[in-house]
């Protein structure tokens, strides 16, 4: 009953905002990012991983690995944007949480050879059930680095922006506040 009540809360207190829109500025979002990678994973504060917008109706963050480099043997990252996370962001605990969440990945590919990072790459988005597997995975990382409120923040705020073919995928694809509230009433 307590796992129900947080998330209807959190339902709530997501839609409560929804309709306020503070936008934020990429500057903004890149010294959050560097916040989070200081007390989640120093070392990638040396790769000076830059950031770009983008555009996507379906992805906001998105940890990319620029494929030049790895072509030469070489692992340079990017974090990617969405314009739509800008000019309607979530809260600031929703989006340190799914940076996290994006670090995470970078932190996968520097333990990995660039050989292995393109054979991630392409198994990503050739297999639907690894590509679960890796971002549950990658969720469960978040998780365990104290960050769910957060995550369920995120999630509550992502719903609310796509169309529901693109929900059943988010919702198949990544743990799902529900899912969230499971994990965090097992392990309190």
């Amino acid at each position: 009953m307590k796992i129900f009540i947080l998330f209807i809360i959190s339902v709530f207190s997501g839609l409560t905002h929804a309709q306020e829109c503070h936008p934020t500025t990429l500057d903004q979002v890149g010294d959050l990012f560097k916040s989070v990678l200081s007390n989640h994973a120093p070392t990638l504060l040396e790769k000076k991983i830059p950031l770009k917008i983008y555009h996507s109706a379906a992805y906001f963050l998105q940890a990319t690995v620029l494929p030049g480099p790895l072509l030469l043997g070489k692992k340079s990252y990017r974090l990617d944007v969405g314009q739509r996370l800008l000019e309607c962001p979530p809260s600031e605990s929703a989006l340190r949480s799914i940076i996290l969440h994006e670090s995470q990945h970078f932190l996968d590919y520097e333990r990995m050879s660039a050989v292995h990072v393109a054979g991630l790459g392409k198994n990503y988005l050739l297999s639907k059930k690894f590509r679960i597997r890796y971002e549950r995975a990658t969720d469960l990382k978040v998780l365990e680095s104290h960050e769910g409120e957060g995550l369920i923040d995120y999630r509550v705020w992502l719903y609310e922006r796509l169309n529901p073919k693109q929900l059943a995928v988010k919702r198949a694809t990544y743990l799902t506040p529900e899912e969230i509230n499971e994990w965090l009433g097992s392990h309190n």
